[in-house]
C-alpha cells in the first residue's frame, strides 16, 4: 500500500492511496500500480509515500465564527511532506473565513467541550459535549445541532477511550480484515467487523484462522524498518530469511546495501510522534516530539506553524495556545478497579483542590470514586492472538503506564464474546506445526534493544538480533518483554522561578 501525495483542482495538498506491485524478472525489477479496487492507476506518482510512513492527528479549531477541524498528516520519512487540511465537523472540506486560534469556537469562560462517542452496538456516533460549571453538559450532534441526551442512542463515553486494532484474516478462500473495537472504559461495550483489504463490508465464507491465505513457504518475514539520522527518518523495508543475512529494500523496492543507509536503523514501531499546542508569547504553534523507543537518544523535536510550515519561536515558550484564561487546566482520568475502568474529568486551578467531575458533568468527591485514578493516556490496550491447544482465541491485555501493578487481562473468541481457555496456553494462533516471530525488548536500566523471537511448537524460543544473527539468551543483558509492551507517553511542566 502507498499514497500519492499529490495537489487538487484547487491546489491543496491531498494523499491518494494505490497498491504498487513490485516484480523481479530476469534481474529487471517490473513496477505495476494498481487502484484498490485492482484497476490500473494512471495518474502520475508525484511524491510516493508508504502508508505505515503517515500519521494524522486532529485538532479542534475556530475562524471567529466555525468550529472546524485541522487535520496533520504527518509523514516520518521525510517532514517536509507534512501538510495540514480542513474540515467541518461533520468531515466536509471547510475554507477558514478569518482568524484561526485553537479550540472550540463555543467554550465560553469556565467550559470546556470534550468529544464523546455513542456505541450502540456495532454504531459508533460522535457526538461533542460541552461542560459549563454548575450546568448540565450540551450535547452537538455532528452538525454542530443540539441534541437532547436523550436522544442519543447507545453508550456515552469519552471518544479517547475508543481504540481500534486490525487483523488479517482468511476464511479459506479470500483474506480480509477483522477489525476489533476496544472501548477502554466498558470492555462489555467491545465488538469486532469485517471488511474486505478495500474497506467493504465483508461476510467470512468459510473456517477463519489469523494470516494471509498464502501465508508460509521459505519461512522468511519481511519488518518494517525506520533509519533515524538527526531529524530525517526513512523508511526500508528488512527480509528476514532462516540462515541468511538481512536483506534491505528502499522504499521503491530496491535492494540496498545496509552499509548505505544513513542513520541508525530502528523498528518502526518504535517511532512514535505526539504534537503539542505551544505559545512563544505571541503566536500559537505546533510542537512534534518524534519518540524512539528502543533508542531515546535519537529522539527530536521541531515546531510548526498551524497550517504546519516551518516555525522558529520568537520568545520564551509555554504549554497551551496564547489566549489568556484561568490559569486552570482540565484532564482525563480513569478510575481502574480490578476489571473495570470509569472515566472521570479532573480540574486543576492554581492554588486549588482538584475538582473530579463525572461523566454527566456532576461533581462528586474524590473519596467516593472505587479504585485507582490515573491519567486516561496511561491506559493502553494491546490484543495478542493465543491458542490453548484446541482455539486460536484473543488475550486482550490492558497495561496502566503509571501503575503496572493495576494491569490486567481479559480473553474473548475472534468474534469477540467473551472466552475461557480450556488448556495450556501459548501465543500464536493454533495452526499445527506452525512457528511464529514476535518482536521483544530487552530493557536494561533506560537502554532498549530490539530482538526478534521465534516460537516453534515443542522447542525452545530461538532469539535473534537486528542482524538477524542468532543469540544466546543468556547473553542479552535487562529483561525481555514483547515490545508491544513499551508505550511512551509526554508530561510537560513547567519550572518554578
Amino acid at each position: 500500500m502507498m499514497y500519492n501525495k499529490k495537489k487538487d483542482g484547487a491546489g491543496n495538498d491531498v494523499i491518494d492511496p494505490f497498491i504498487r506491485e513490485v516484480c523481479n524478472l530476469g534481474n529487471f525489477l517490473h513496477v505495476n500500480n494498481y487502484k484498490l479496487d485492482g484497476t490500473a492507476y494512471t495518474d502520475t506518482i508525484v511524491e510516493a509515500v508508504v502508508a505505515d510512513d503517515i500519521e494524522v492527528e486532529q485538532q479542534l479549531m475556530c475562524d471567529g465564527t466555525n468550529t472546524f477541524v485541522r487535520w496533520f498528516v504527518y509523514v516520518k520519512g521525510n517532514p517536509t511532506q507534512n501538510f495540514v487540511y480542513d474540515t467541518t465537523l461533520a468531515g466536509e472540506k471547510y475554507t477558514p473565513a478569518g482568524s484561526v486560534m485553537v479550540g472550540d469556537c463555543q467554550a465560553g469562560e469556565g467550559c470546556e467541550t470534550i468529544v464523546y462517542s455513542a456505541v450502540n452496538g456495532k454504531q459508533i456516533t460522535s457526538y461533542r459535549a460541552k461542560f459549563c460549571p454548575g450546568q448540565d453538559p450540551v450535547y452537538y450532534d455532528k452538525d454542530n445541532v443540539e441534541v437532547d441526551v436523550s436522544s442519543i442512542s447507545g453508550t456515552l463515553v469519552p471518544a479517547s477511550d475508543v481504540d481500534v486494532e486490525k487483523q488479517i484474516m482468511c476464511d479459506g478462500t479470500n483474506i480480509f480484515v477483522r477489525w476489533f473495537v476496544y472501548v477502554t472504559s466498558d470492555p462489555s461495550l467491545n465488538f469486532s467487523y469485517d471488511t474486505t483489504l478495500e474497506g467493504l463490508a465483508y461476510t467470512p465464507a468459510g473456517d477463519v484462522r489469523v494470516g494471509e491465505c498464502n501465508a508460509g513457504g521459505d519461512g522468511c518475514e519481511t519488518i518494517l524498518y525506520s533509519a533515524v539520522n538527526g531529524k530525517q527518518i526513512t523508511p526500508y523495508r528488512v527480509k528476514f530469511c532462516p540462515g541468511q543475512d538481512p536483506v534491505y529494500y528502499d522504499q521503491n523496492n530496491a535492494e540496498v546495501d545496509v552499509s548505505s543507509i544513513s542513520g541508525t536503523l530502528v523498528p518502526s514501531g518504535d517511532v512514535d510522534v505526539e504534537k503539542q499546542i505551544m505559545c512563544d508569547g505571541t503566536n500559537t504553534f505546533v510542537r512534534w516530539f518524534v519518540y524512539v523507543a528502543s533508542d531515546p537518544s535519537l529522539n527530536f523535536s521541531y515546531d510548526t506553524t498551524l497550517e504546519g510550515t516551518a516555525y522558529t519561536p520568537a520568545g520564551a515558550v509555554t504549554v497551551g495556545d496564547c489566549r489568556s484564561g484561568d490559569g486552570c487546566e482540565t484532564i482525563l482520568y480513569s478510575a481502574v478497579n480490578g476489571k473495570q475502568i470509569t472515566p472521570y474529568r479532573v480540574k486543576f486551578c492554581p492554588g486549588q483542590d482538584p475538582v473530579y467531575y463525572d461523566q454527566n458533568n456532576a461533581e462528586v468527591d474524590v473519596s467516593s470514586i472505587s479504585g485507582t485514578l490515573v491519567p486516561s493516556g496511561d491506559v493502553d490496550v494491546e490484543k495478542q492472538i493465543m491458542c490453548d491447544g484446541s482455539t486460536t482465541f484473543i488475550r486482550w491485555l490492558v497495561y496502566v503506564t503509571s501503575d503496572p501493578s493495576l494491569n490486567f487481562s481479559y480473553d474473548t473468541t475472534l468474534e469477540g464474546a467473551a472466552y475461557t481457555p480450556a488448556g495450556d496456553v501459548r501465543v500464536g494462533e493454533c495452526t499445527s506445526g506452525d512457528c511464529e516471530t514476535i518482536l521483544y525488548s530487552a530493557v536494561n536500566g533506560k537502554q532498549i534493544t530490539p530482538y526478534r523471537v521465534k516460537f516453534c511448537p515443542g522447542q525452545d524460543p530461538v532469539y535473534y538480533d537486528k542482524n538477524n544473527a542468532e543469540v544466546d539468551v543468556s547473553s542479552i543483558s535487562g529483561t525481555l518483554v514483547p515490545s508491544s509492551d513499551v508505550d511512551v507517553e509526554k508530561q510537560l511542566g513547567s519550572l518554578a522561578t
